[in-house]
This record gives C-alpha cells, sequence and structure tokens, in this order.
C-alpha cells in the first residue's frame, strides 16, 4: 500500500492513529539523524488504542479474516508496546551506553560492603 495522503479513515480514532504513527516516525528520523538509535518505543494506552484501530482499518477484512494479527507493529524497525510513559503520547527507551562497567563495579561494590537501603534494617 503507497503512501495516500489523501486518505480518509472511518473513524477519528484511526486518523489520530495515523497522526502519531507520523510522530513516532519523524522522531525516530530526528534521533537517527544524531546517531542514537532507540530500543524501543513505549505509547500510553489510548495512543496503542487509537494505532490498533488505524491498523485495522488499514488492513480490512479479507475473506472473512482479519489482515491485522492485533500486535503493533514496529515503527522504521523500532518495534512499539504499549505502557507506562509518564503522561507523554509516547517515549523512547535507549539502549544501556557506557553505564554497563559503572553498574558493574557499584553491584561488585555492594556485595563486599553490603550497602542497604535502610541502614536500620542491617548493620554497617
Amino acid at each position: 500500500m503507497a503512501n495516500e495522503p489523501g486518505r480518509r479513515y472511518a473513524s477519528l480514532s484511526a486518523q489520530r492513529g495515523r497522526e502519531a504513527y507520523i510522530q513516532i516516525r519523524t522522531a525516530l528520523h530526528r534521533l537517527r539523524s544524531l546517531h542514537i538509535e532507540p530500543k524501543a518505543i513505549w505509547v500510553n494506552t489510548d495512543t496503542a488504542n487509537d494505532m490498533h484501530t488505524l491498523w485495522l482499518e488499514v488492513t480490512g477484512v479479507i475473506g472473512g479474516q482479519q489482515g491485522y494479527d492485533g500486535k503493533l507493529p514496529s515503527v522504521a524497525g523500532v518495534p512499539v508496546r504499549a505502557g507506562m510513559t509518564g503522561g507523554h503520547d509516547y517515549v523512547f527507551e535507549y539502549h544501556d551506553g557506557g553505564n554497563a562497567a559503572s553498574h558493574a563495579a557499584r553491584d561488585a561494590m555492594n556485595k563486599v560492603f553490603k550497602v542497604q537501603d535502610n541502614p536500620l534494617d542491617g548493620t554497617h
């Protein structure tokens, strides 16, 4: 299916889903231009529902079977997941950069010094 800028969707929900998809894809291209590759895209439940509606309308019913499997498709190869987004329509999850070594060092020190969240729960 080619880009159809003049296409009209039956529902407002599908229109919102299309706009969300376009915004996400534009933001993803901007990140990639800065050499930042996200690990996943998280969308809130309202945006996920709108995107589900979009894909249901785009795929339609073929031979009595749904052409859409109910999973949010990836955007430009990055998986989309529904979940908590802190009030935003969507957020990007990034790969853990150079922090892996510092996290490993902190975990090793925690084992040696037995650091605890609540100092009243143990001895120091």
